[in-house]
Formats: structure tokens, C-alpha cells, sequence
């Protein structure tokens, strides 16, 4: 048995799987539920407050994503304006 790793807890642990609609950004997401959490809550308030984290995720990225997008594009357009007046300047001047 060489090469052979045998990886065996013996820990139960409860997890929350969601897969999103969208699979862009990720496959699925995994909760691990803290021992005694479930008390006091049903099935439906757990998996709601997962898929409200999940989804702020991928709220949160889709959101920088799109301001990083309009800072590179400011940045090329103020590039651009700069390359031009310094052009005009030389040929102005020379």
C-alpha cells in the first residue's frame, strides 16, 4: 500500500450544500452547520441563511467586477487624453 493515504475522521459533521443557478463564479457552496446551531431553528431558516450568504458573495463580486471593469476603462480613456496633449504639445512647440 504505497502511495496509499487513508484520510478517516471520527467526527460527524452537518453540512449545508447550494448550488447556484448561475455557475460562473462557483460550483457549489458548502456550510459546515456549528454543533447545537440547529436548535431553535427549522431546516428552512438554515438553508435561507446559507443561500443569503451565498448569494451576498456572489452579489459582492459581480459588484467590484463591474467597477473594476470602469476603472480600466477610465484609466485607458485618461491615458489616451495624456499621450494626446502631450503630442499636440510637441508639435505645437516644435
Amino acid at each position: 500500500m504505497q502511495g496509499v493515504v487513508i484520510l478517516v475522521k471520527g467526527v460527524t459533521r452537518r453540512v449545508i450544500v447550494v448550488k447556484p443557478p448561475d455557475k460562473r463564479l462557483f460550483e457549489e457552496a458548502v456550510f459546515f452547520l456549528k454543533e447545537g446551531c440547529g436548535d431553535g431553528f427549522s431546516g428552512d431558516d438554515i438553508i435561507a441563511q446559507a443561500r443569503a450568504v451565498a448569494d451576498s458573495f456572489v452579489y459582492e463580486n459581480r459588484r467590484d467586477h463591474r467597477r473594476n471593469r470602469l476603472r480600466a476603462v477610465l484609466w485607458a480613456v485618461a491615458g489616451a487624453l495624456a499621450a494626446s496633449g502631450i503630442w499636440a504639445l510637441a508639435v505645437f512647440l516644435f
